[in-house]
């Protein structure tokens, strides 16, 4: 049985990801419709850069009503980040409306911004609240897990201009298996890249014990990653030189498709992992002169990672929790204002108390500007 799926958005990451996503799986997924502020009509992507050729209704938001919400099983938001606590607004009164039938949500990073935390009472009207962060089930991470048991204990995470703000906090918490940030840091480098923009690094200090670090500004051409461990680390260099003895991980390519993923050491397969039909589809085709690494295709790997979300939903399986975008979002907010972050009862999206102070601060702060 396939579920009924609520699209609220058509922007790039609509017609890019989510609608390729939930294309792709017509046996789980069933496209209930999709909404917008105006009515208008898209075209979702066949591969990456190439429009579909049927067009796609939108249907304006305001013409939404309860009896559409409670049929749904779920509902994907995916809108620009100031229109969300309206939005969440409208489909929350919906979602109230439907008492035991209410349907799920899925919201896109980073879920909401700092001074609009006031409306995550609103998400209390939906049967549960998951965050679309694909960083979590990028496909090359079933590659990492081949080879984590003999590497051991995951202990330091560079991020080479692959990672951007919240989305980086995600992946550190992914590669290094913890969701339990300490304290962080950012800090200028003084330099810039060659089209002028400011270098920065932010580093990461884990609960147990582990450490990352990440280079800005991100470049998914030229970035890469370097994960240590106890017995070895592994890595996509990305522009750079690989490290004598590191696993080396690259795509698998075979005829101009991505069919999978490849672990190296000294030229020698040390392990590989496929993908399934509809993840090779979605990657699209891949030039002959291709980049080998994974991060320089960053953009197709969370094309895949959203299916992976999906998958997830079908399958009923726990995702990226509202806290934990909250989280994510917070951490990068507070570093990137004060330059450092330190969890406290009073600084962690987890705390109940934070989160409650915060939503009543910007509440007041809102009422007195209006």
């Amino acid at each position: 049985m396939s579920l009924s799926v609520l699209v609220i958005g058509s922007g790039q990451r609509v017609r890019r990801a989510a609608l390729p996503a939930l294309f792709s799986r017509p046996d789980a997924f069933h496209i209930a419709g999709i909404y917008s502020r105006k009515p208008k009509q898209i075209f979702a992507e066949d591969k990456i850069g190439e429009p579909a050729s049927e067009a796609l209704d939108v249907t304006a938001l305001a013409g939404l009503d309860t009896a559409t919400v409670a049929a749904a099983d779920l509902i994907y938001i995916c809108v620009s980040k100031g229109a969300v606590p309206a939005v969440l607004a409208q489909l929350a009164e919906h979602a109230a409306a439907c008492h035991d039938r209410a349907p799920a949500l899925l919201i896109d990073t980073p879920v909401l911004y700092f001074k609009h935390m006031a409306a995550a009472k609103l998400f209390r009207a939906f049967s549960a609240v998951w965050v679309a962060e694909d960083m979590s089930t990028l496909p090359w991470l079933d590659a990492v897990k081949e080879v984590a048991g003999p590497l051991g204990r995951r202990k330091r995470l560079t991020l080479d201009r692959s990672a951007f703000a919240y989305h980086g906090v995600a992946l550190a918490k992914t590669l290094l298996c913890d969701m339990q940030l300490l304290r962080a840091r950012r800090r200028a480098l003084g330099t810039k890249t060659a089209t002028g923009e400011a270098r920065f690094e932010r580093d990461y200090f884990f609960a147990n014990g582990a450490t990352a670090r990440i280079n800005e500004p991100r470049n998914y051409p030229t970035g890469g990653f370097r994960l240590e461990c106890e017995r070895g680390a592994l890595a996509d260099p990305g522009d750079a030189e690989l490290a004598p003895g590191d696993l080396l991980l690259t795509c698998r390519f075979e005829a101009g498709r991505c069919c999978g993923f490849r672990i190296t050491k000294d030229g020698n397969e040390v392990a590989a992992t496929s993908l399934a039909t509809h993840e090779i589809e979605l990657l699209g085709d891949f030039p002959d002169d291709a980049a080998p690494g994974v991060i320089a295709h960053m953009d197709a790997m969370k094309r895949v990672g959203f299916a992976r979300l999906l998958d997830r939903i079908a399958a009923a399986k726990p995702l990226w929790q509202l806290n934990d975008g909250l989280d994510d979002m917070w951490i990068d907010y507070l570093t990137e204002k004060s330059g450092r972050w330190r969890k406290t009862p009073l600084t962690s999206a987890h705390s109940k108390t934070a989160r409650g102070l915060v939503g009543l601060a910007m509440s007041l702060a809102l009422k007195v500007k209006g």
